[in-house]
Parts: C-alpha cells; sequence; structure tokens
C-alpha cells in the first residue's frame, strides 16, 4: 500500500516536504484526493475535485484519477461545473430543473 501511495502522491504532484499550513489550494485539492483514492473505496465521492487547479494540471489529475478509478473498479459520482472533467466520465447526469437528466 505504501508504493500505491508514493504512485498516487508523485502522480498528483503532491509535494511531501511541505508543512500543511503552507500548502497551495491546489496541493491541498491533490492531497485529499490522493488520500480517497488510496483507501480504494466502492465508492468515490469527489465535489469540485480540479476546481482550485489550471488547466494543465486538471488534465494531468484527470488522467490520474480516472485511470485508479477504473483500474480498481470504483463507482464514482463526481460533481463538477467544468465541462471537461465531465467528459471524462463514462456517464453523464445533468441536473434539469432539480432532477437528474442523463446528458447525450
Amino acid at each position: 500500500m505504501r508504493a500505491e501511495a508514493d504512485w498516487l502522491i508523485e502522480d498528483l504532484g503532491v509535494r511531501t516536504t511541505a508543512e500543511t499550513a503552507y500548502v497551495s489550494g491546489g496541493e491541498a485539492q491533490r492531497l485529499a484526493l490522493a488520500r480517497a483514492l488510496i483507501t480504494q473505496p466502492s465508492l468515490l465521492l469527489a465535489d469540485e475535485p480540479t476546481g482550485a487547479l489550471d488547466r494543465a494540471t486538471r488534465d494531468e489529475v484527470l488522467e490520474v484519477m480516472f485511470t485508479k478509478i477504473r483500474s480498481a473498479e470504483m463507482a464514482a459520482v463526481i460533481v463538477t461545473h467544468d465541462e471537461e472533467v465531465a467528459f471524462s466520465a463514462d456517464r453523464i447526469i445533468e441536473l434539469s430543473a432539480a432532477r437528474p437528466v442523463e446528458a447525450t
């Protein structure tokens, strides 16, 4: 499990030497995602997992996140306003008039 944690932390670009009080919002977000993924939950809940990231970092994080989700066969509910994040998913459900609707 330690090797897996090291892989996730490295691939998500998290500094392991930084003090918690001094990490950026994006680093804190990536660390939280790594902590969630390492436990390999049957269901991952993620609210705007890339909201504090620039576009290039977002794309790298999405690659790592979805690779891990698919390889561990996790179910994931990812809430986002970012269409690029949504389009990375296998299935998209949007809210329309406060009701869930499968996107086409």
